[in-house]
């Protein structure tokens, strides 16, 4: 396969202009607008990151990010099928990480196939989204999950989870994808049913069932000495224990 001139595919994209300030960086805006992308090229211009936001355009978090993934640029490019590197500061944003996802599952532009093929899709993010073990049909759900797109956003926490609430449950024993607002209503939903529980898994792959016994059990434990949702918090976001 031959190198792609990203350069010049880049030039190609209508409205397309260079980004203040930093040295081989284009953006253009489409749907009047609504979205507009950011990409940039990596150091042996043999790949290219993009940032892309919806409705809003917060060009100094976009210049955060880029920069933020130049001086980090060998490890967002092992993405697979992604990847985050932590330490990024967005004053007033509260990410704390930049992730990146490979160009086959990013699919960033794919009305430019060449152009797609070799770049990562590049975004503000929080620790407690990556797993680290994602596949990459888990990579294509975790993408539409986290709404990268929207700068604005709150942090969606890696979570995996099987249940059996009396009424509904999970078919098998693999724990399945899903978002913490789902996690948190089942874990309502199990106050007085003894025999329903949850299994979850979080971003730490910290495997934990909970129950109800007169109270919350968590892995056989009374839980005592902090409210169930905010145990949920920290298990969610940070880890547990």
């Amino acid at each position: 396969m031959s190198e792609v001139d990203i350069a010049g595919e880049i030039a190609r994209i209508e409205d397309v202009a260079p980004f203040p300030d930093l040295d081989d960086v284009w953006y253009w805006a489409i749907g009047g607008g609504w979205f507009t992308h950011t990409i940039a090229l990596s150091s042996d211009r043999k790949s290219a990151f993009q940032v892309t936001c919806r409705d809003v355009y917060l060009a100094a978090v976009v210049r955060d990010v880029i920069s933020f993934a130049r001086h980090h640029e060998a490890a967002l490019l092992a993405a697979a099928p992604m990847t985050h590197v932590e330490g990024f500061d967005a004053a007033g944003h509260g990410f704390d990480s930049v992730g990146a996802v490979i160009p086959a599952v990013a699919d960033v532009n794919d009305e430019m196939p060449e152009l797609n093929a070799v770049t990562y899709a590049l975004f503000p993010a929080w620790r407690s989204e990556f797993s680290g073990l994602e596949t990459e049909a888990e990579a294509y759900s975790r993408l539409d999950m986290m709404d990268i797109a929207d700068p604005r956003r709150e942090p969606v926490p890696f979570l995996k989870m099987r249940f059996n609430n009396g009424a509904s449950h999970t078919v098998g024993d693999e724990r399945l994808l899903t978002k913490p607002d789902f996690f948190r209503k089942e874990i309502a939903g199990l106050e007085g049913k003894p025999k329903s529980w949850i299994e979850a898994q979080n971003f730490r792959d910290q495997v934990r069932r909970v129950t109800w016994d007169g109270g919350y059990v968590i892995d056989g434990a009374p839980l005592e000495g902090v409210e169930i949702g905010d145990w949920a918090t920290r298990y969610l976001s940070e880890g547990d224990g």
